[in-house]
């Protein structure tokens, strides 16, 4: 395709998303017109192409339908067209954003477009990056006034805080022994407060473990004797639902081959394999009939329940 071609050979980094479509023949147009919508709704996309290659003009009728049209001109992409040949002009060329003569033209038009713009984008970077350059180098030397001036008051407001510091050490050495003296006398007080405050709690509390222990040996038996009684039921419970106690009583069990519960006779039909359990072992059977109980059929209606 001279168009992709055409892109590829440029150089540059394009990125061709092809949205296949008929162009010629019965249901071209829709196609067409689908595609061209179906690129425009997609943020991954600049600009839209629709390109083909020469032919008669009744090929190229597709592109002087009204469903591309108007496809074309909703598009909220610039759409770019190159169809046919030089002398060749369709309705899809009237309402395209830019229309070439031919597929060669359309994809050297967006060559120029992305190079001018590369061109443009190289021009600003080059102005900003010299703008850049002046303003860090007048921000250097304003940088470097400021240091100095820094430099001289820093000097002056240490030595200044030097010598504060030196009586500020002395008056902190002096209150922080005194307050040392008075921590010392109240960490002392507070240790004997403590000590008599903990052994009265552990007093307090080993007389509460020693009621619960007697509670609990009161209680623990009765509670175990209760918790069994209900085991019992729960466990006689149990057997009345296992399966293994119902088989050992002289019931059955019988499955389809794929292993469904067989409980009514429409889970089956002649010819179905049924495996059947019994206490000790199990039964292989082929269904060869299947009757209704008359259990289970409906009363026969009277004479009454007609209403007549």
């Amino acid at each position: 395709h001279d168009f992709r071609t055409n892109l590829e050979e440029s150089g540059l980094a394009f990125v061709v998303e092809l949205a296949h479509a008929r162009v010629q023949g019965a249901g071209a147009p829709m196609q067409v017109a689908r595609a061209i919508r179906g690129l425009a709704g997609r943020a991954d996309i600049d600009v839209v192409a629709v390109v083909r290659g020469g032919g008669s003009k009744s090929d190229l009728a597709t592109f002087d339908h009204e469903f591309v049209a108007r496809a074309i001109a909703a598009c909220d992409l610039p759409v770019i067209t190159g169809i046919g040949h030089d002398n060749d002009r369709s309705i899809a060329d009237e309402v395209a954003h830019t229309a070439c003569k031919t597929p060669t033209a359309c994809a050297q038009v967006v060559i120029d477009r992305v190079r001018a713009f590369q061109h443009d984008l190289d021009r600003r970077a080059n102005e900003l990056g010299h703008r850049v350059a002046g303003r860090l180098a007048a921000c250097d030397r304003a940088v470097s006034t400021r240091a100095e001036t820094a430099r001289r008051l820093a000097q002056r407001a240490v030595s200044g805080s030097v010598r504060g510091l030196a009586v500020r050490r002395r008056q902190l050495g002096a209150g922080a022994r005194r307050n040392l003296g008075r921590a010392d006398s109240a960490l002392t007080a507070r240790h004997r407060t403590i000590t008599a405050s903990a052994q009265r709690t552990l007093r307090d509390r080993g007389r509460r473990v020693d009621r619960v222990d007697a509670a609990l040996r009161l209680v623990a038996p009765r509670a175990l004797t209760a918790a069994a009684a209900q085991l019992a039921v729960l466990g006689a419970k149990v057997d009345a639902v296992d399966p293994a106690v119902a088989l050992a009583r002289g019931w059955s069990i019988t499955t389809t081959a794929d292993g469904r519960l067989v409980r009514s006779i429409a889970d089956v039909a002649s010819g179905a394999t049924l495996a059947t359990r019994v206490r000790d072992g199990e039964v292989r059977s082929t269904v060869t009939a299947v009757h209704e109980s008359d259990d289970a059929r409906p009363p026969r209606p009277s004479r009454g329940d007609n209403g007549g």
